[in-house]
């Protein structure tokens, strides 16, 4: 079953010759519970195809299905609710409100769908066991540690259990062994409660975690490296990951 179907979307920034094509007729296709890393450099596009599926741009040409529902012609408000019910995000800086505490912040997606306050306080506790925080939930996010916070975005990304969780540069401001931690996290949902996941990372760490890595470059995805069926050795996954970056780069 396929969560997201992205087909021949295009999108073109600027006017005449300003004009900068960000994608060139680009296809994705994610089934349920898969964990995809988008890899490339600098403008290749990455960011903009997260943008598109997300509805926080809309696309020139092509459609975007997120469970089979095209969402091109979705208005704003539709648009709030895909990603309010749909979608979680996990930004690279956290996006946590200060003046709130860690449960607070987690429940606050769900409570905005109208679900009752003490069902959404239990399962946010829950997931904040899941994430190793379930004695940290009246403490206000000033007084985490990053990788603490970026644990307490992670669970507020799956509160309202989405279809899809998207995840730009979630280890960018964590250092290399909290970065593990949250890669190992990720991956635990995707494994064991069958939550997808696509992430756009420039890290071939971070990407090795996942089961298939799409690389782009000028807008379009000009490789595929599928880890699940790769036959490499763990040693070998970070150094074929970061082969196909610096050939991108030449």
């Amino acid at each position: 079953m396929s969560v997201l179907k992205v087909k021949c979307i295009s999108k073109t920034y600027g006017e005449e010759n300003n004009k900068v094509k960000a994608l060139d007729e680009v296809d994705l296709n994610v089934g349920k519970g898969e964990f995809v890393a988008i890899m490339g450099t600098s403008g290749s596009g990455k960011s903009t195809l997260l943008n598109m599926i997300s509805g926080l741009d809309s696309v020139d040409k092509g459609e975007v299905l997120i469970s089979d529902e095209n969402i091109n012609n979705y208005n704003d408000a539709k648009l709030t609710q895909l990603r309010r019910e749909k979608i979680g995000f996990v930004f690279q800086f956290f996006n946590l409100i200060p003046v709130l505490t860690v449960l607070e912040n987690v429940t606050m997606p769900a409570l905005l769908t109208n679900s009752k306050k003490e069902e959404v306080n239990n399962k946010a506790i829950e997931l904040l066991k899941l994430v190793g925080l379930g004695s940290y939930i009246h403490t206000k996010p000033s007084l985490l540690s990053g990788g603490q916070q970026q644990r307490v975005a992670i669970a507020r990304a799956l509160i309202n259990e989405p279809e899809l969780i998207l995840a730009d540069e979630p280890t960018g401001s964590l250092d290399s062994k909290t970065s593990k931690d949250m890669m190992n996290i990720l991956r635990q949902f995707c494994e064991e409660l069958g939550h997808t996941l696509i992430v756009v990372t420039h890290d071939a760490n971070v990407a090795a975690y996942a089961d298939k890595v799409v690389f782009m470059h000028d807008g379009k995805i000009c490789d595929t490296l599928n880890l699940k069926h790769s036959g490499l050795k763990d040693n070998e996954v970070v150094r074929v990951i970061a082969s196909k970056i610096e050939g991108l780069s030449l």
